[in-house]
């Protein structure tokens, strides 16, 4: 499945367009780009006023992320790359990849110089604005919503002045609701991401999921009525059930609707300079050694399986000859490595960086990962599973909300088949807290309440997964292990084979 995104990644990078890559730093991103640096600035001044006008929008004015939390952008070329990098989706203009080691979104170039409505800039600011939910408050919310939320905050405009601007008419939606067959309202509040509206429909669900989420946030007489839909879902209510209760009719809604679209007269939301707070950043040019590896990296961080790594391998390893004292290139060695397996390699790797470079953070985490791998078949496996939790506890005072060694100690126990500790299951359970985008890590927190009897937050642990369609396993698992927990009873463990983490 990954073995073509390989080749592309090192053939797209090994002749990059101004010849020059630059890292951009800040509180919530981590962006590379061969771009100029004065771009770079603006893009990441961008990006961050657009941070916090969501934060604004959704009332979640939390702390900046902990570094390895921020979101990574790498921008890779034109459209057609980047479909080709999400495994061939032609409908795909970008992408978003989210996990507890670090998500990651790539992009087209973003044309900042020819204005900032370019479609490479709003396909960026959809896939932040679903990064941004995912990161608050966690609650069951329909596949049109998010999309709908997604395209109106993409449809954003940076002022000179320091102002943002929001839901400004997507023209590139005007087309599939105008020229095709679109999705009616009552399929859309009753969609559950795998019906035939959705499959037949695929553009025009986006378009008419922005037109819904558009009018009903800016029409007076609808106010109140998309939270109190929200809030019914989150608490359970099937959607089209929350609907008819909150909008009624949806003949009279789609009637609306078709004359919001024909009267079209684009209100907004705008937050002045003053409103809009950002933090400082940093944009350096990437030395030679990682601008070397750069293309093993991007494919390694877009993931790759165990048969597609040889390639990625024999480039870094290539690449780590030429630059053995740099720590950045021993450290995407050290992940190359124990993407094929080889743990004792990655380890080697890893030691050679944290040598260069005590700080290098990423060189920490896969020398624990082939530690941890290793234990499994260790002779003293009480031993080795401590070895390696010294390197993960050595990560974590690096950086403290670092959700991998909390994630890791509370696996340190169920590897070895013993019952986690209290406190190894709040550190699982605040992990899930640092990074809430990550499915995954949600479904084990979810099946570690169940076994505990605590039904209720299993399942409310598991209703935002269940909702959000963009991962189909995720949400499958989800739904199955809610349809397993509803003869269970509050206080009692629930048990069951097929839950197993």
């Amino acid at each position: 499945m990954f073995r073509p995104l390989i080749v592309f990644a090192f053939a797209l990078l090994a002749s990059p367009v101004n010849a020059k890559w630059y890292v951009a730093e800040s509180e919530h991103f981590v962006v590379y780009a061969d771009e100029d640096r004065e771009n770079m600035e603006r893009f990441v001044t961008i990006l961050e006023r657009y941070d916090a006008a969501l934060s604004l929008v959704t009332e979640n004015d939390g702390p900046p992320p902990s570094p390895s939390n921020r979101l990574t952008v790498f921008v890779v070329g034109d459209r057609s790359d980047v479909r080709r990098l999400s495994g061939g989706n032609r409908f795909v203009a970008g992408f978003y990849v989210p996990r507890a080691a670090g998500s990651v979104a790539f992009v087209p170039d973003i044309k900042l110089r020819k204005g900032q409505r370019s479609l490479s800039l709003i396909v960026l600011l959809h896939e932040y604005a679903h990064h941004h939910m995912a990161s608050g408050k966690r609650a069951a919310t329909p596949q049109w919503l998010r999309e709908g939320f997604a395209e109106y905050m993409a449809m954003a405009t940076f002022g000179k002045d320091g102002s943002v601007e929001l839901g400004l008419g997507a023209g590139h939606r005007f087309n599939e609701l105008y020229f095709t067959d679109n999705v009616s309202v009552r399929e859309l509040l009753a969609d559950d991401g795998s019906s035939p509206a959705l499959r037949a429909s695929y553009q025009s669900y986006y378009g008419k999921s922005w037109l819904l989420y558009h009018y009903l946030t800016a029409t007076p007489e609808r106010a109140g009525q998309l939270e109190a839909y929200s809030n019914a879902v989150a608490s359970g209510v099937p959607s089209a059930a929350a609907a008819a209760e909150a909008f009624g009719d949806t003949g009279v809604l789609e009637r609306e609707l078709e004359r919001y679209l024909r009267d079209w007269v684009s209100p907004t939301v705008k937050y002045d300079k003053d409103q809009i707070s950002i933090g400082e950043f940093t944009v350096s040019e990437l030395d030679a050694g990682a601008e070397a590896i750069l293309p093993a990296y991007m494919t390694l961080r877009r993931g790759v399986e165990r048969e597609g790594t040889a390639a990625i391998v024999s480039e870094a390893r290539e690449v780590a000859q030429r630059f053995p004292d740099n720590a950045f290139v021993q450290s995407v060695l050290a992940q190359a490595e124990y993407e094929a397996g080889n743990d004792l390699a990655a380890i080697a790797a890893a030691d050679a960086a944290i040598a260069i470079e005590g700080g290098a953070k990423e060189a920490y985490l896969y020398k624990g990962y082939a530690q941890f791998r290793l234990a499994a078949g260790a002779v003293d496996a009480n031993a080795a599973y401590a070895s390696a939790m010294a390197t993960f506890s050595e990560l974590n005072g690096l950086e403290n909300d670092h959700p991998v060694p909390l994630v890791q100690y509370y696996r340190s126990y169920v590897e070895r088949g013993l019952v986690p500790p209290e406190q190894a299951r709040h550190a699982l359970e605040r992990a899930a807290q640092l990074v809430p985008h990550d499915k995954y890590l949600w479904l084990s927190v979810a099946i570690m309440q169940a076994r505990e009897g605590k039904i209720g937050l299993a399942r409310m642990s598991l209703l935002p997964i269940a909702t959000d369609t963009h991962d189909r396993e995720a949400s499958g698992i989800a739904i199955a292990m809610l349809s397993a927990l509803q003869g269970a009873q509050e206080g009692e463990p629930f048990l069951q084979p097929a839950m197993a983490e």
